[in-house]
């Protein structure tokens, strides 16, 4: 037997899922009272651009996406799709109407919402509300960020760690430099701590990637990327040729600070590891285990 809808899923086209949304974002459904009938993006532009927080000046929605160098009718790539998407996420739900009767409005903001869940998962990314800004950002899904997360409890640092893969930031090397600076100032002790330090001239002699290895290879990132220090002015005492020359590649730097935030992840986990180590010892001995 055929499941008609499996088959339609595995046929996901992106470009015309964000037509679609952009359809129903447009669509002329909503009923308000002495007004006749508005699409959520007329809603947006007579409404509520005007006093949403986040309009930074602009006036209305074309204006959101010229901004954003995006265009309604050309072809975008993954990112594109996912910043044009983001946008009519917050734009929709910013749409309330108060201080008049309408009729349609919470179904057609679901229809848009439900749309966008969907495609957002099928791309491999997830919706994260952000509080303190008041804004929902999309980002990439990571095990490794799951992880890591439950074991954190300062939302500072929570806020950096989903921020670091939000769409808006995939591009931006002095976003991710600022966060990558920010969570290095968090995993100083971990670095610094005497349970994994080793000396500098034996860690290449260590066999497998051990925690040593990791920590030592993300301190020198941190340090020398660029990140934590000035790595590409001439007289600086921090200067380095090859981090200089990486500055004119940018896409090279942002993939070695992208494995760098990936090492950083690993640190929090290595802290964990660390803290549960006596818990360990204990049960390793009432079970007879071979001390490591």
């Amino acid at each position: 037997m055929i499941d008609i809808f499996k088959e339609l899923d595995s046929r996901f086209n992106i470009n015309q899922q964000l037509r679609n949304i952009i359809d129903l974002f447009n669509r002329t459904s909503v009923s308000v009272q002495g007004s006749g009938y508005h699409s959520i993006k007329t809603i947006f532009d007579n409404r509520i651009v005007l006093n949403w927080k986040h309009s930074n000046g602009l006036i209305s929605f074309n204006q959101f996406i010229e901004n954003l160098g995006l265009k309604e009718d050309s072809i975008l790539d993954e990112i594109g799709i996912l910043k044009y998407i983001s946008l009519m996420l917050n734009v929709t739900k910013a749409c309330e109407i108060t201080n008049a009767y309408c009729v349609n409005l919470d179904e057609t903001k679901a229809s848009i919402l439900e749309r966008i869940a969907y495609c957002v998962d099928k791309l491999g990314y997830e919706v994260v509300y952000d509080k303190k800004t008041d804004y929902f950002f999309i980002k990439r899904k990571r095990a490794s960020v799951k992880s890591v997360v439950e074991k954190i409890n300062d939302k500072n640092v929570l806020l950096k760690i989903y921020e670091y893969d939000y769409v808006e930031n995939v591009n931006n090397i002095e976003k991710k430099k600022s966060i990558l600076r920010s969570l290095a100032n968090d995993i100083e002790s971990i670095l610094k701590d005497n349970r994994i330090a080793v000396k500098v001239d034996k860690i290449w002699n260590i066999k497998r990637p051990d925690f040593h290895k990791i920590t030592y290879i993300c301190s020198k990132a941190l340090n020398e990327l660029n990140i934590r220090h000035n790595n590409i002015e001439l007289n600086n005492q921090h200067y380095k040729q090859y981090t200089f020359d990486l500055s004119n590649t940018p896409k090279k730097l942002l993939k070695l600070y992208d494995k760098t935030f990936d090492l950083i992840l690993q640190v929090y986990m290595i802290k964990d590891f660390l803290d549960n180590e006596t818990m360990w010892s204990e049960v390793g001995k009432e079970l007879g285990w071979k001390q490591l």
